[in-house]
């Protein structure tokens, strides 16, 4: 079984799948581990910085297509595959 790894953002963290706030334990190397106390959800938050490829702006999002995550740059709109390696 894989858990899911999102990027953190600035806003307070809601469940994926259901809008519930989650609770979560604080892990090393900048991750989080997050699970819903309603659907019992649980994934991981990294808070590392992505930047856009293309204009280096830091104001992206992460987006999962076909089982491929991906960051788009709200700026430029520049789409860019990612993998956690």
């Amino acid at each position: 079984m894989s858990t899911e790894i999102f990027i953190a953002s600035e806003q307070p963290e809601t469940c994926r799948e259901c809008g519930t706030r989650t609770k979560f334990v604080e892990l090393s190397q900048g991750f989080q581990f997050h699970r819903c106390p309603n659907c019992k959800y649980s994934y991981l938050l990294e808070f590392e910085q992505f930047f856009c490829e293309k204009c280096q702006s830091a104001d992206v999002f992460e987006g999962l297509l076909f089982d491929k995550k991906f960051i788009e740059c709200v700026d430029c709109k520049q789409i860019s595959h990612y993998d956690f390696c």
